[in-house]
């Protein structure tokens, strides 16, 4: 491995796989935990990079975690779409639920009304027929009462 101006090894095009990774931990070890560097360096980015370099992948970590960042946005705002038609078709429904709802009342209202008004026509309708067996009764005796009536005026038309 070629040693770069500062004493760390230099990656060419040239170099290989290997010298590559090697070059990876000796630059992961100069970087103290805490450090800007160390926390950039966590154990999967390392593990990540060493991947991407055994499977002759780009590094552009960058250019990675911008596309990953974008579409995250783009997920987001998706999400927070989907979330908003959702609360609409929501608040539609149950706006229709609630239409639905006052529409049971009323109708069980108006049941109910069609139900009082059948029992007082039940109540009138006995009544009236009560009246109609009393008129009956009465007009059946008037009748007889006539039929007797009859009777005596023939009697004393007879005499």
């Amino acid at each position: 491995m070629n040693q770069g101006d500062r004493g760390l090894p230099k990656v060419t095009t040239q170099s290989s796989k290997a010298e590559e990774m090697a070059a990876l931990e000796i630059i992961v070890s100069q970087c103290e935990p805490g450090s800007y560097l160390g926390s950039f360096f966590t154990e999967d980015l390392v593990k990540e990079l060493n991947r991407r370099i055994k499977d002759d992948w780009s590094s552009d970590i960058y250019a990675d975690s911008l596309a990953i960042t974008q579409e995250s946005i783009a997920r987001a705002q998706k999400v927070s779409e989907l979330t908003r038609q959702f609360a609409e078709q929501e608040a539609k429904y149950q706006s229709q639920i609630d239409n639905m709802a006052e529409a049971q009342r009323q109708l069980h209202t108006e049941l109910e009304n069609c139900e009082n008004l059948r029992a007082q026509t039940q109540v009138d309708l006995n009544r009236v027929w009560n009246e109609k067996d009393a008129l009956d009764i009465s007009l059946a005796g008037a009748e007889i009462e006539i039929t007797k009536l009859k009777a005596r005026l023939f009697d004393v038309l007879e005499v």
